[in-house]
C-alpha cells in the first residue's frame, strides 16, 4: 500500500485552496497524500481503500514534528471543510481523503481539454538544448537561425569555434 517509491500529483489549482497559505496545514494535507494507499489492501482486519490513510495523531505528530493539539485542530479543520472524513478507534485512525481520486486519477497532462498550441506534435521535442543555443548565438551574430530567411549578408561566423565549444561542453 505506501511506499517510498513514485510520486503523488499535485495540481497547480492548490494555489487557491482555502488552506493554501497556512504552513502547517497545507504540510499536513501534503503528507496525508504522500501517506495515502494508491491500491486497495488490508491493514491488520481493516479493509483500505485508495486514498486512504491508517495512523494516528502521535505517529503524524512524530512524522511531522508537530504537536498533537496542532494534528487535531488541523485534522477537524480538514474534516470541516470537506478535505478528509476520520474513522478513529482507540488505536488508529482511518483518514480518507476525499479528493484523492481528483488530484490522482486524473490524468492532467493528456485530458482532451489542452489546446492544440499546448501539444507537442507526435509527442517529441521539436528543438534540442545544443540547437537552441547555436540559433541564440547566430541570432545574436547576425547569422541566419533555422526556419528563418536568409540574411543576404554573409556571416562572418566561426562555427568550427561552436562545435569546438559545444564538444567540451562550455556550450
Amino acid at each position: 500500500m505506501y511506499t517510498n517509491d513514485g510520486f503523488i500529483k499535485l495540481p497547480r489549482s492548490i494555489s487557491s485552496w482555502r488552506w493554501y497559505t497556512d504552513g502547517n496545514i497545507l504540510r499536513l494535507y501534503i503528507h496525508l497524500f504522500i501517506k495515502a494507499a494508491y491500491k486497495q489492501g488490508e491493514w491488520r482486519t481493516e479493509k483500505i481503500e485508495k486514498g486512504q490513510v491508517v495512523t494516528s495523531r502521535k505517529r503524524l505528530s512524530l512524522e511531522l514534528n508537530m504537536s498533537e493539539s496542532m494534528v487535531t485542530r488541523i485534522l477537524k479543520k480538514l474534516e470541516s471543510t470537506g478535505e478528509i472524513k476520520l474513522n478513529p478507534n482507540n488505536k488508529y485512525t482511518v483518514i480518507t481523503l476525499l479528493k484523492w481520486a481528483e488530484y490522482q486519477e486524473t490524468d492532467y497532462f493528456f485530458t482532451s481539454n489542452r489546446t492544440t498550441s499546448e501539444q507537442q506534435p507526435n509527442g517529441k521535442r521539436t528543438h534540442t538544448n545544443k540547437e537552441n543555443k547555436v540559433n541564440k548565438l547566430n541570432k545574436s551574430n547576425g547569422a541566419p537561425a533555422r526556419g528563418r530567411e536568409k540574411n543576404k549578408k554573409a556571416s562572418n561566423f566561426d562555427f568550427a569555434e561552436i562545435n569546438r565549444l559545444i564538444e567540451e561542453g562550455l556550450m
